[in-house]
């Protein structure tokens, strides 16, 4: 589970060593994570919304999704794997720049506030690691956070 017989799990390191020595996770993964999560939280909606009936069934079932959307990333990636379902399928997690620790759910909640800053601009904040020297998305950036693979730094026991 942690990489082979006899290794321990990862430890947070202190922010100097952590931030040079870290690995990214990379674009395709994290890609795959958010659709994959899209199509765990879209797919219910449209379920329920097709069979809402009147527009304001609708619109609470609407405003109940966005409530969901809102908490589903921070509720998944505050808690021990720290990771959302699409992120646990493609072995990334999230965790903190300054020391590879495991993020709160307030760090998580920003986090999910600052995707949509990332988003506005034609989902520029989300391509921006292409050409990042770091690697790193606006959201990243703004929250002081980062996307690992999961099997270099898999969660504390």
């Amino acid at each position: 589970m942690y990489g082979g017989y006899g290794q321990q799990p990862y430890q947070p390191m202190p922010a100097a060593s952590f931030e040079q020595a870290i690995t990214k996770a990379g674009f395709w993964p994290r890609f795959g994570g958010l659709i994959i999560d899209a199509i765990v939280l879209n797919v219910p909606l449209a379920i329920l919304l097709s069979a809402a009936g009147t527009p304001a069934n609708a619109f609470v079932i609407q405003m109940l999704g966005f409530i969901v959307g809102l908490l589903y990333g921070p509720f998944f990636e505050s808690r021990p794997a720290g990771a959302t379902p699409g992120k646990m399928v493609l072995g990334t997690r999230v965790v903190k720049l300054q020391t590879g620790a495991q993020i709160t759910f307030g760090e998580a909640f920003i986090r999910h506030l600052c995707m949509i800053l990332s988003g506005i601009p034609c989902y520029l904040g989300y391509f921006w690691m292409l050409w990042d020297p770091a690697k790193m998305t606006w959201h990243d950036k703004l929250s002081g956070t980062v996307v690992v693979p999961k099997s270099i730094y898999p969660p504390a026991a």
